[in-house]
């Protein structure tokens, strides 16, 4: 168990924290590469979304915390600094790219790019807090709390709950709402309420610490994104549908094995943090079932290694190993096992570090391989970093894992 937490903390002090950045930020726009391909290479060309950003706030602020080290916290005010270029200061809200001008480039509200900024500021407030500069996390966790309102005031569907994909730039409805290339057009999503989720249960515990007049609103829109997810999004057969119609009527038949092991943890985390018993009574089942399916159907391993699959659509399975299902499928795997005991899960845990370790990691360029394959052969046409590739997932398991080892009462049986 010693080897295990070495390996966990020399992963984030010498691999992922300190190769984002140094690779990562585009020292002369004062900002983050968009595209890093695995020459380590930015393209400063590539507008830069806002998820990017807070992606890498919350990371550093995130480490700062876990590591009781300031020094991340350098990283997370350089994120910070930059996020206030995608401001929308005449509408509210946050842009969803800018160019390396800091101009925006898509002037949409993907709701998706709201919840994590509110992801991000939430936790930077908390560092801060957490380092004793109580006025500036003040000033951090007003602004999470403003974007909160917007998203209330105009994401949020009174009528059927739940919150819109996306928004135009003066949050009017508009006819595209694509996340991103690979997504459906439509109403509403599994991802992106799966991330307001997210962003609603750190929010909820930074305004206890530092807004606690906004906490009952706050709590009151995370609990009914609860009843949401395990009501309309989570399936009869435990798997995520993604793609919805307003009424939260499916819209495809895909099964996402990373989706569905990082809600299972993200939802525990969220009913804990409302931390009402009869809540809690509801979500448990849900959630284990969930990681038990994922286990079952996604989890491919041997004595050894073992890792998850990215998804079967329309019938057809993709083994590809993706480096941020990897990173869920860890923290799944140990949230099962720490509230079931049960070996099954603490052994998926240490099979998927070892495929990691052995596979997934870029032991030469840094970091963590994009894809690779079921035979453990990385995909180098694929991005090392930019929009959709940060620290936030890999970084984040570490920092889980390690909360819990620390945390858990089941640590005297390892």
């Amino acid at each position: 168990m010693e080897t295990f937490i070495d390996q966990l903390l020399s992963e984030l002090k010498q691999n992922i924290l300190p190769f984002w950045l140094r690779y990562g930020r585009d020292t002369g726009s004062k900002g983050f590469y968009a595209y890093l391909d695995n020459d380590l290479c930015g393209n400063r060309l590539v507008p830069r979304s806002v998820v990017m950003t807070a992606r890498h706030l919350w990371t550093y602020s995130a480490a700062a915390i876990a590591l009781s080290d300031r020094q991340w916290l350098s990283g997370a005010a350089y994120a910070y600094e930059y996020l206030d270029s995608y401001s929308d200061w005449v509408f509210g809200g946050m842009y969803w790219t800018i160019g390396v001008d800091g101009s925006p480039s898509d002037t949409r509200k993907q709701i998706y790019g709201q919840a994590f900024a509110i992801y991000g500021m939430s936790e930077y407030a908390r560092a801060l807090f957490f380092f004793g500069d109580t006025a500036q996390a003040q000033a951090v966790s007003d602004k999470a709390v403003t974007l909160f309102n917007y998203l209330q005031t105009y994401a949020y569907d009174d009528e059927y709950g739940g919150y819109y994909e996306a928004l135009g730039s003066s949050w009017q409805p508009i006819a595209n709402t694509r996340l991103s290339d690979v997504d459906m057009n439509c109403d509403k999503s599994m991802n992106t309420n799966l991330h307001v989720l997210e962003a609603l249960t750190a929010l909820l515990r930074v305004v206890r610490l530092l807004r606690p007049e906004a906490e009952k609103a706050v709590q009151d829109a995370l609990e009914s994104l609860i009843t949401v997810t395990t009501e309309r999004i989570c399936g009869k057969d435990f798997h995520l549908d993604l793609f919805f119609t307003r009424e939260w009527t499916a819209m495809n038949d895909i099964v996402s094995f990373g989706h569905d092991i990082e809600a299972s943890w993200l939802l525990w985390e969220a009913a804990c943090e409302v931390d009402k018993q009869e809540l809690k009574e509801k979500v448990r089942p849900i959630v284990l079932n969930m990681a038990c399916v994922s286990l079952k159907e996604g989890f491919v391993g041997t004595d050894e290694y073992g890792a998850l699959e990215n998804e079967i659509s329309e019938g057809k399975r993709d083994r590809t190993r993706i480096w941020w299902c990897q990173a869920e499928a860890l923290v799944g795997f140990f949230n099962a096992w720490q509230l079931t005991g049960e070996e099954r899960y603490r052994n998926a845990v240490y099979q998927e570090w070892r495929w990691i370790q052995q596979y997934q990691k870029d032991h030469k360029g840094g970091d963590w391989f994009w894809a690779v394959s079921s035979e453990g052969i990385p995909d180098r046409t694929q991005a090392k970093g930019g929009n959709w590739k940060t620290p936030y997932h890999n970084a984040r398991s570490c920092m889980e894992l390690l909360r819990r080892i620390e945390e858990s009462s089941v640590c005297s049986t390892l």
